[in-house]
């Protein structure tokens, strides 16, 4: 009985492990950082928004598969998140006016 609650209880939370996905969020023009950019996930309910230097941390679980960038006035991002855990640079582009 001991093993098998003590099976339940790691398989719990192996199942929900979570990892924080740190970097910084820069205008792609001019290399300057953007505050306040709005980063969710897709397969999970975190969100986060970039500080003042564009510095964001955000912890998501496993069924997170990809970051959503989106600011006002520039074209959206996605980026698939892989294995690595090395600070993420994001470069957000200005919407084009037609």
């Amino acid at each position: 009985m001991f093993f098998l609650s003590t099976l339940l209880l790691y398989g719990n939370l192996l199942l929900s492990q979570t990892r924080q996905i740190s970097g910084k969020i820069l205008d792609s023009k001019d290399k300057s950082p953007l505050t306040g950019v709005t980063i969710t996930t897709k397969g999970d309910k975190a969100t986060a928004i970039s500080g003042p230097d564009g510095s964001f941390t955000i912890k998501v679980n496993a069924k997170a598969t990809a970051l959503h960038f989106s600011y006002i006035g520039y074209d959206f991002q996605v980026i698939p998140i892989g294995a690595s855990t090395d600070p993420a640079v994001i470069s957000l582009a200005p919407t084009r006016k037609y």
